[in-house]
């Protein structure tokens, strides 16, 4: 038994053995851990997942309900990634849980995923929630929240990332996303790629499900107003590429026929905030901006937001994971701004090494930001969702 919930944390995030879905889904079920009790509503994408989750809760919870949340990665604490109506897990709820399966947990070697699934599956059926929205992790077919039997799925847009273990073309990480799609349910999309809708149509007729395409909103001035079903909006976050998210979260509120009023709809947008995506942190003086944008479909989002600015001269701090395609995402921001290239502590990251061909590469972050603040640009900091979780943390503590 782990004595706190610490221990037990330490413990989950250095499991790295996996087995496959259906030998997880025979553990689970071995083990009576409940999957189909509850109204899950499984989202998957390559970019927006968590954004569109928080948007659909925060409507949700404005309607009365009480909604479970499942996200990753964290960006502040391991406890935010289960929540229960914006609230993270606690500590002596987690070792409750951890510590009830543990024999089980150790015996049958669970990964750090897998035991994140079983404790926000034994979590939200305990506290009996309306409704759990669950954020796939990487891809979603084989993906190990795929063992939840869902009312509704939403995929926000298929992109390049993962390319290793989804696939090498947009079609094939399409094929992946569409896996998620449940017998005699739904799926609505923000997809517009037609190689990608027909496989995601493909699969719905295949599992009798209704497919809704989401309507393209029209976004009218900055700061972000926008029409959505003829349905006036205006964002509370100031990214951009914000909009479609909430076109979606939108579209499944409507199809569980939840009602609310225009001002409550309005409510529930401008209250959402998720850390992270575009977000402003005051920092002596200046105010610095970071985004989680970690693959070349983000990083492209991420310049229209900047481009709505009017911002010409911005300086990027950039550091990411070694396993994505992190040139390509430095050459498409070159083309536009200054970039200066860092690293960060993190086993997988990019190394000094592999960036001494760029013009601007400092040794840390801190003295990349150091050199930033000797100028008046506008300074973002990007290229990776664990990137911007360490540096977050270093500006507001």
């Amino acid at each position: 038994m782990f004595k706190t919930a610490q221990e037990a944390i330490d413990y989950i995030e250095r499991q790295i053995h996996k087995s496959s879905l259906s030998a997880y889904q025979e553990i689970l079920k071995q083990h009576q851990i409940p999957t189909n009790t509850l109204k899950f509503i499984h989202v998957t994408g390559t970019n927006g997942k968590g954004s569109t989750v928080n948007y659909l809760r925060s409507l949700l919870n404005q309607a009365g309900y009480r909604v479970g949340t499942f996200t990753s990665p964290y960006l502040i604490s391991y406890h935010d990634r289960i929540c229960i109506d914006k609230k993270p897990i606690s500590d002596e709820e987690l070792l409750t849980i951890v510590n009830k399966h543990y024999e089980w947990i150790i015996s049958e070697q669970l990964s750090k995923f897998e035991i994140d699934v079983l404790i926000m599956l034994e979590y939200f059926s305990s506290s009996q929630v309306d409704y759990a929205i669950v954020e796939v992790g990487i891809g979603g077919r084989y993906d190990k929240t795929n063992v939840i039997s869902s009312c509704l799925s939403l995929i926000t847009n298929i992109g390049h990332d993962h390319i290793p273990s989804l696939g090498n073309n947009l079609e094939e990480i399409a094929y992946q996303k569409a896996g998620i799609i449940k017998e005699n349910t739904a799926v609505i999309t923000t997809v517009s790629q037609p190689g990608c809708l027909a496989l995601i149509k493909e699969e719905a007729e295949l599992k009798h499900a209704q497919m809704i395409v989401c309507q393209p909103p029209i976004v009218n001035t900055y700061p972000i107003c926008f029409s959505y079903r003829d349905m006036p909006l205006q964002l509370h976050q100031t990214a951009l590429y914000q909009v479609e998210n909430v076109c979606l979260a939108l579209e499944a509120l409507f199809y569980l026929k939840v009602s609310l009023t225009s001002q409550q709809i309005e409510a529930a947008i401008l209250e959402t905030n998720w850390p992270g995506r575009f977000e402003k942190i005051p920092y002596h003086g200046r105010s610095l901006y970071i985004d989680g944008a970690h693959n070349i479909d983000g990083i492209i989002a991420l310049e229209k937001t900047i481009d709505a600015f009017k911002q010409k001269d911005v300086i990027i701090i950039f550091s990411a994971l070694k396993d994505k395609d992190y040139e390509l995402m430095i050459a498409e921001l070159e083309k536009h701004y200054t970039v200066y290239l860092t690293v960060f502590a993190d086993e997988r990251k990019v190394n000094l090494s592999d960036l001494k061909a760029h013009s601007f590469v400092f040794a840390s972050f801190e003295e990349a930001l150091s050199q930033a603040l000797t100028t008046d640009q506008m300074i973002v900091v990007t290229g990776s969702l664990h990137f911007i979780s360490d540096v977050r943390r270093k500006l507001i503590t």
